[in-house]
C-alpha cells in the first residue's frame, strides 16, 4: 500500500522488496529492485538488493552483470566487488574472483569473508600457499568464520600430505566450534 501511494520513493520499494523476498516471492522482489534502480541508478543497496534475489532465483549470469553494474557506478563499494569475486567463483572464473576479491579487501581490509573466499579461489587455481594465508588470515579477524578456515587449512595440508598439520589444523577447528560433526568425522 506504501508503495501504491508513493511509487518514485526507493526506500519503500527496497523495503517492499525485502519483504517479499522474506516470504519467498522472488519475482516480485526482482520487480522492485528493479524500479529502485530505475528511479534512483545511485542507490546501491538495490543494487545489492538485486544481487542477492537474483542469485536466490539461480540467475548468476545475470546477478553479476548487476554487481559489475555496481562497482561501476561506485568503485569503492566493498560488497559490490565481493559478491563480483562470489559470482565469479561460482561460473567457476577463478582468476577475474581473485581479482575481485583483492579489490573487495583493499576497499575492506577486515573484510574476512574476502579472505575466505579468496582462499577458495586460490584453492581452485593451484595455488595452495595462496590459500593457505587467505585462510590464516581469515581466521585471525573473525571468530565466527575461523573454525571452517581452521577446517579448510587442514584439508589443504591433508592434501599435501602434511598430516600434522591437517590434525593440528583440525584441533583448532575443533577446539572453536565443538559442536560440529563435520569437523569431528573431517579430522578422523
Amino acid at each position: 500500500r506504501i508503495v501504491d501511494r508513493d511509487p518514485q520513493n526507493t526506500s519503500y520499494r527496497l523495503l517492499y522488496g525485502e519483504s517479499l523476498l522474506a516470504r519467498g516471492d522472488l519475482e516480485m522482489a526482482t520487480q522492485q529492485y528493479r524500479e529502485a534502480i530505475t528511479l534512483d541508478p545511485k542507490k546501491t543497496d538495490a543494487y545489492l538488493a538485486l544481487t542477492s534475489a537474483l542469485r536466490a532465483q539461480k540467475k548468476a549470469e545475470e546477478a553479476l552483470l548487476v554487481s559489475r553494474q555496481l562497482t561501476k557506478i561506485d568503485p569503492t563499494e566493498a560488497m559490490g566487488w565481493f559478491n563480483v569475486g562470489l559470482l565469479n567463483l561460482e561460473l567457476k572464473q577463478p582468476d577475474s574472483s581473485v581479482r575481485a576479491f583483492k579489490q573487495a579487501i583493499a576497499l575492506r581490509p577486515n573484510y574476512s569473508e574476502a579472505f575466505f573466499n579468496l582462499a577458495l579461489a586460490y584453492e581452485e587455481k593451484g595455488f595452495r600457499e595462496d590459500a593457505i594465508q587467505a585462510f590464516k588470515r581469515c581466521a585471525s579477524i573473525s571468530p565466527v568464520l575461523a573454525p571452517d578456515a581452521y577446517n579448510s587449512l587442514a584439508i589443504i595440508y591433508r592434501k599435501e600430505g602434511l598430516f600434522a598439520d591437517a590434525i593440528s589444523a583440525h584441533g583448532q577447528a575443533i577446539s572453536l566450534r565443538d559442536t560440529s560433526a563435520v569437523f569431528h568425522a573431517a579430522r578422523i
